[in-house]
C-alpha cells in the first residue's frame, strides 16, 4: 500500500509541476542558472555546479524551454517525497504537508534549493534505514547545489556513532564533491566567499531578523508553522530529523539579524522538519493538518493566480516577474546591436536567454558576479547598455570609452498599466 501512495505522490506532484512549469516564464535567477549550463564547470561564482550541470543535461535532450529547464529540480524532488512517503509510509500529517507552499510551489523552480533539498532527504532517508555510507554519498552530490548541504553531515553523526561506516560518510560525501572544493581552491574561493558576504555581511539588524523568522511561517502556512517551530523546540526525540532542521534553523536565524535574508535561506528547516512532523500526534497532529489544508488552498489560488487567471490585483504582483523575459529579451534582440551590456546580471540573463544575444553586466558595476569571471579582456565597439529606469541621467558606462547614440524604453505593461520599465542606450566606443 504505501508504495502505491508513493508512486502517486510522484505522479500526481511531478504532473502539476510540469504543468506549472510549463505556463510560467522563467523567472531572472534561473536564467542566470541556464546561462551557467551554457558553460559547464566544477564551480561557480555564486553557488556549485549541480544547478547547472543538471540544466545542461535536461536542456541537450529536451531543448531550451523553461519547462525544460526546471524539469530536473521537478522530477528530483518529487522523487524524494515519493521516497520519504514509501519510507514513513502514507500518515495524513505527512500527505497534508506535501500541499503546503515551501513543498509544493518552491521546487517549480530551477534553481540550487530543488537538487539540495531533494537529495538532502533522500540522505536522511537512507541514514534512518542504517544505510551510512549511502546517507554521505547522497549528501556529497546535496553538496554540489547548495553549501548548506553541509550540515547534513553533523546531523547524521549526532544520532549515529556505532560504525565505521557512520564516521566514514562524512569523508566520502566530500570525495563526491571534491570537484567543487578544488574549483575554489583554483579560483580564489569564490564561491564560499560570496556566501560567506552574503550570509554575514552586514547590512541587517534586530527588525530585519524578526521579519526573517515571522516571514517562515509562509512556507507550511501560519498554523503549521507555528507547530513546526514548537517541534523545533520541543522535540519528543532528537532525531536525525531534528538535527537537520535545527542546525540550519541557528545559522540562518542569527545570520538574517546581521545581513538582509532571503525567505529562501529557511526553506531546509521546514523542509527536513516533514520527518519529524509527520509522526505528530494529539494537538500537534491536528494543528498540522488544519495548518497544512490551509497551506494547500493558499497553494491552489496561488496557482490559479499566476497560471490560469489573476484572481487578486497587486501592487507588486508576482506575475509581473514571470513576464519579464520575454519582453525584454525580444525588445532588445529587434536593436539589432550585439553584444549588450547590463548594469545587472538579472537583465543580463533574460537577454541571453529570450534574446539568444551575448550580455554581461558592466566591469565593476554593483555585486559581482559570474559574468566577472566570464569577463571578455576587450570593450565591444558598438553596444547596448540596458538598465532599469531611473530618474537620474548617470549611467554606469560613463567611466568607459563610449559616447552616446539613440537611447529608447522597454515597458513591461498589464494591461493598460505599465509596472515596470528599462532604458535602453546606444554607445559607441572612442578611438583615443
Amino acid at each position: 500500500m504505501r508504495w502505491a501512495w508513493a508512486g502517486a505522490v510522484f505522479l500526481l506532484s511531478a504532473l502539476l509541476r510540469i504543468w506549472a512549469g510549463s505556463n510560467l516564464e522563467l523567472l531572472a535567477d534561473e536564467a542566470y542558472y541556464w546561462t551557467w549550463s551554457q558553460d559547464l564547470a566544477a564551480g561557480y561564482f555564486d553557488h556549485p555546479p549541480g544547478v547547472a550541470w543538471s540544466i545542461a543535461a535536461s536542456t541537450a535532450v529536451l531543448g531550451q524551454s523553461a519547462w525544460a529547464v526546471r524539469l530536473p529540480g521537478i522530477l528530483l524532488h518529487s522523487l524524494a517525497l515519493a521516497a520519504l512517503v514509501a519510507h514513513m509510509g502514507p500518515r495524513r500529517p505527512l500527505l497534508l504537508l506535501l500541499l503546503t507552499p515551501g513543498v509544493l510551489l518552491v521546487p517549480i523552480l530551477a534553481t540550487p534549493d530543488a537538487g539540495y533539498l531533494s537529495l538532502g532527504l533522500l540522505a536522511l532517508i537512507a541514514h534512518e534505514r542504517g544505510y551510512s555510507l549511502g546517507a554521505g554519498a547522497l549528501a556529497g552530490v546535496a553538496l554540489l547545489f547548495k553549501l548548506p548541504a553541509l550540515a547534513l553531515l553533523p546531523a547524521c553523526l549526532l544520532t549515529r556513532r556505532e560504525d565505521w561506516r557512520d564516521w566514514a560518510a562524512p569523508a566520502l560525501a566530500l570525495a563526491i564533491s571534491a570537484p567543487m572544493w578544488i574549483w575554489n581552491a583554483q579560483n580564489d574561493w569564490v564561491t564560499l566567499g560570496f556566501q560567506a558576504e552574503h550570509g554575514l555581511g552586514g547590512g541587517g539588524g534586530p527588525l530585519d531578523g524578526l521579519g526573517f523568522i515571522a516571514g517562515q511561517l509562509l512556507w507550511l502556512g501560519p498554523i503549521a508553522g507555528v507547530a513546526a517551530f514548537i517541534w523545533l523546540l520541543k522535540p519528543k526525540q532528537r532525531s536525525v530529523w531534528w538535527w537537520a532542521a535545527l542546525l540550519p534553523a541557528l545559522v540562518f536565524a542569527a545570520a538574517s539579524f546581521r545581513s538582509h535574508a532571503e525567505l529562501n535561506w529557511g526553506l531546509p528547516v521546514w523542509t527536513f522538519a516533514l520527518g519529524g512532523l509527520a509522526a505528530a500526534q494529539g494537538r500537534m497532529q491536528r494543528a498540522v493538518e488544519i495548518g497544512s489544508i490551509l497551506g494547500g488552498f493558499l497553494c491552489l489560488g496561488a496557482l490559479v493566480h499566476l497560471c490560469v487567471t489573476p484572481l487578486w490585483t497587486l501592487e507588486n504582483d508576482p506575475r509581473h516577474r514571470f513576464m519579464e523575459g520575454p519582453i525584454l529579451g525580444q525588445s532588445v534582440q529587434a536593436w539589432g546591436v550585439e553584444p549588450v551590456l547590463t548594469s545587472r546580471y538579472q537583465e543580463a540573463a533574460l537577454i541571453r536567454f529570450y534574446g539568444g544575444i551575448s550580455a554581461s553586466t558592466v566591469p565593476e558595476t554593483g555585486r559581482q558576479d559570474q559574468f566577472d569571471l566570464w569577463r571578455e579582456p576587450s570593450l565591444p565597439d558598438h553596444t547596448l547598455f540596458v538598465r532599469p529606469a531611473r530618474r537620474s541621467t548617470q549611467l554606469a558606462t560613463d567611466a568607459l570609452p563610449y559616447e552616446r547614440g539613440q537611447t529608447g524604453a522597454v515597458h513591461l505593461m498589464d494591461g493598460e498599466r505599465r509596472v515596470w520599465s528599462w532604458q535602453v542606450q546606444e554607445l559607441h566606443r572612442v578611438t583615443p
